[in-house]
């Protein structure tokens, strides 16, 4: 059997429904899930809350609070030091990410497996508007590692996380990425039934988003509050640490003699 754990960057409890995902709305109603969602640690962004799934700890037990780390008086990226614990992953274990500087953060180098390779995006690899690896190539990447059937296999979709900051939470741009990630999903969701049965899913979120408005003529962090400086655009967003979730179900092939099996809370 192999852990398929799926962490979707940005993707709050909310946007969850038949209508826009049906593929994960699909697997929370095969197996268990929790519909209110859960709670992300805080400060309620990318790398922090990457750093505690991995290890099961709190920020101030993996030293990463923020996507940045202050050392001596400096700020560094998280990516440059990884979290001060052990992580869950091992040999038998393979990373899949679309942030290449999770590799570091999450020290995807205890995996038997990683990709990008050394967090280095090989040329040629399709990107988003941040410069992170798509959707469409994470799930490639996925496919591959499934036929291997490693233990475990860890992955991270960036997507909406992107559209999310560029465009906010809420914008056209924003559903249409929902859209596409769904689409990915249904993608590995094919590749995981028909090459073996009895894959355990873990499907959650880092962390959700909260919209927000501004003047439309102001320019990128005018007046704005801190939370959302930096990442551009009339409409903002902040890290929500309430809108996070959880469901776990266990895949198998589906035919007349099969079910899934809703037992894995």
């Amino acid at each position: 059997m192999t852990v398929v754990l799926i962490v979707l960057d940005g993707v709050g409890a909310r946007w969850v429904r038949q209508d826009l995902m049906p593929t994960l709305a699909g697997w929370g109603a095969e197996g268990a899930v929790r519909p209110d969602g859960a709670t992300s640690v805080l400060c309620s962004s990318t790398y922090p809350n990457f750093a505690s799934i991995v290890t099961g700890s709190l920020p101030v037990d993996h030293g990463m609070f923020t996507n940045e780390v202050v050392v001596d008086g400096v700020s560094r990226r998280g990516s440059e030091l990884g979290p001060n614990v052990p992580t869950f992953l091992g040999e038998t274990s393979e990373v899949v990410v679309g942030d290449q500087d999770l590799i570091g953060v999450v020290a995807a180098y205890s995996a038997g497996r990683h990709w990008p390779p050394s967090g280095e995006v090989p040329a040629g690899t399709q990107l988003d508007s941040f410069g992170y690896v798509s959707d469409e190539e994470v799930t490639a990447r996925v496919v591959e590692s499934l036929e291997r059937r490693p233990d475990l296999l860890f992955v991270q979709l960036n997507g909406p996380d992107t559209a999310a900051h560029i465009h906010g939470p809420e914008s056209a741009e924003a559903i249409d990425s929902y859209r596409s990630l769904d689409r990915c999903l249904a993608v590995i969701d094919s590749a995981a039934r028909s090459r073996w049965e009895g894959n355990l899913l873990l499907v959650t979120s880092d962390h959700a988003r909260n919209g927000c408005s501004f003047a439309a003529n102001r320019s990128p962090g005018v007046g704005a509050p801190p939370w959302v400086r930096g990442h551009g655009g009339s409409r903002g967003h902040g890290g929500d640490a309430r809108g996070a979730w959880l469901f776990a179900v266990r895949l198998v092939r589906r035919s007349a003699g099969c079910r899934a099996v809703d037992d894995h809370r």
